[in-house]
């Protein structure tokens, strides 16, 4: 695994799936965005934004950013969920933004404090709902990158065919490789306009859900010879 991956992260109800920190440590915190899709529909309340940990970065705790999916309108699966200038895990301004179409919202056991696990395991984004053709294959658009490539992580809660699913023209590279309900796309080309499409194709049939994902920034190359420029210097002023 690369020191600083992106990936989208769907934590399922079994509780949240750690990815494993890259050698060399903890994910800093200013190359993290958390999101947490808060769905819900007619007969349910706005589930809390979880508070918890994202399983990437130091400490209990992290900033999730909650992006709305309200299902109680009549076109409650075709919405767009949406959020720009995203905050980090540190809760600083990003130029990052994510927007998901078509979906809709629901909310199961996300009623609990912030910092309980459910408020990010119980509601979520859907689609493919009962075989409706307008709430199929939603497309995902990740913008505000400055890498040039990026990796993926997908979790998905149920889904079907999940051999579908691409990213920036990339196929699902492994699944389950790195943790249960993980989709791994690797080396995601990013557009010239900064950002990535992803496509959650399934079997058309199958109701797909995903609760949250996290975005990881890949530094460039030259940013990795810098660190080790510095560590050297840093190494040669104590040393001397």
């Amino acid at each position: 695994m690369r020191p600083y991956i992106l990936s989208l992260l769907a934590i399922t109800a079994g509780g949240i799936a750690t990815v494993a920190p890259a050698a060399g440590g903890i994910i800093p915190t200013s190359n993290v965005v958390n999101i947490d899709f808060n769905g819900y529909i007619s007969t349910e309340s706005l589930g809390q934004t979880y508070t918890g940990s994202d399983g990437l970065t130091a400490g209990s705790t992290a900033v999730w950013n909650g992006l709305v999916a309200n299902s109680t309108g009549t076109n409650g699966v075709l919405l767009t969920v949406s959020g720009y200038n995203l905050k980090d895990a540190a809760g600083l301004t990003t130029a990052i933004g994510l927007s998901v179409t078509p979906v809709g919202g629901d909310n199961q056991d996300a009623n609990h404090s912030s910092g309980d696990l459910s408020s990010l395991t119980g509601d979520y984004i859907f689609y493919n709902a009962g075989g409706d053709s307008s709430n199929l294959n939603p497309t995902v658009t990740i913008s505000g990158l400055t890498t040039s490539n990026i990796d993926v992580y997908l979790r998905i809660g149920t889904s079907g065919d999940v051999s579908k699913i691409t990213f920036g023209g990339v196929d699902c590279g492994e699944t389950g490789a790195k943790g249960p309900s993980i989709l791994y796309f690797k080396n995601i080309p990013v557009a010239n306009d900064g950002t990535v499409l992803g496509h959650l194709a399934t079997d058309n049939t199958t109701l797909s859900t995903i609760t949250g994902l996290n975005i990881v920034i890949v530094p460039e190359p030259a940013s990795f010879g810098l660190l080790a420029l510095g560590g050297l210097l840093a190494l040669r002023r104590r040393r001397g």
